[in-house]
């Protein structure tokens, strides 16, 4: 038997479950001892029901839940008879369930009508926050039993965080591939998208917010949208991981021309640099006559 990872009272007896890492759940029992008139606790039934460890146990009404590492969440009645599962979450090995509080979900066992109980979450490895009602599993197609993601966060280190310079908003990334956009005033997730195959390292917001700029460990930066993540550019930069990356200036769109470049004053001499150039000749106005030159009168005076 493996370690035991949680333990529940099965409610009007005087019976506990426990769950263990090898995916068993043992039925502790009172035994009564005549030889000492006392009574002691002790396991009577020993019971595989995942196929890997059990993290979570929950006891619903006259219903044993269990979930774990598999991503399964299983239900039983009090005799470990299978009533129910959810085996196409496809989330991941779930790490904790928790119910609704719904008292009129709960019905006592052996009626007709289809299976029902309180909507649950469960969460996941794979920092997923999945919803799933009663109803799926009732459902035919897989993907009606996957239930509804609810929560989805970086389940790897994270390494990029930048915050907004103008709004409450700050972007973070890290080793998962995700890109989350939040609002730390609303404590709201605002926009998310994954990177397949990369791993973030680096943000940072250009200075009016409209781009943002992420790194990656593979030498890739990519420039995205502030306000949407939609992205506008892609280039590699280096085979080695990028470790910072620094606030840039809007990029302008392709069919505006660049503005014409500041006038500049002619230079009095050549230039070393360009020796083609030479100094500008003088020039007078357009609408000016030429001047016109002035001849001196011969000199009447005799030589001496």
């Amino acid at each position: 038997m493996g370690a035991l990872t949680a333990s529940a009272f099965i409610p009007g007896t005087r019976q506990a479950i426990s769950t263990t890492a090898d995916g068993d759940a043992v039925l502790w029992d009172c035994v009564d001892l005549p030889e000492v008139a006392t009574a002691d606790r002790r396991a009577v039934k020993l019971v595989k029901l995942h196929s890997g460890a059990i993290h979570a146990l929950e006891v619903c009404g006259e219903l044993i839940v269990t979930a774990g590492a598999d991503g399964h969440v299983r239900v039983y009645d009090f005799n470990f008879r299978v009533v129910a599962w959810f085996e196409d979450l496809d989330a991941g090995p779930i790490t904790s369930l928790s119910f609704a509080h719904q008292p009129g979900a709960l019905k006592k066992l052996g009626d007709s009508a289809p299976f029902t109980c309180p909507d649950f979450v469960v969460g996941t490895a794979n920092a997923l926050v999945i919803s799933c009602t009663a109803s799926m599993f009732e459902q035919g197609s897989a993907d009606a039993r996957r239930g509804t993601l609810l929560v989805q966060g970086q389940d790897a280190p994270v390494h990029g965080l930048a915050a907004h310079p103008l709004l409450t908003r700050f972007a973070c990334s890290g080793h998962s591939g995700l890109l989350q956009l939040w609002d730390y005033s609303e404590q709201r997730l605002l926009l998310m998208r994954m990177f397949d195959k990369l791993l973030g390292h680096c943000l940072a917001f250009s200075p009016n917010g409209k781009l943002l700029a992420a790194g990656f460990t593979n030498g890739t930066v990519k420039l995205l949208a502030g306000m949407t993540l939609e992205e506008i550019a892609t280039f590699r930069v280096s085979r080695e991981c990028i470790t910072q990356v620094c606030g840039m200036g809007i990029r302008r769109p392709h069919h505006q021309p660049p503005p014409p470049p500041p006038p500049s004053l002619p230079s009095p001499h050549p230039s070393p640099l360009h020796p083609h150039l030479r100094s500008p000749s003088r020039t007078t106005h357009p609408t000016s006559p030429p001047p016109t030159p002035t001849v001196a009168p011969p000199s009447t005076a005799s030589p001496r």
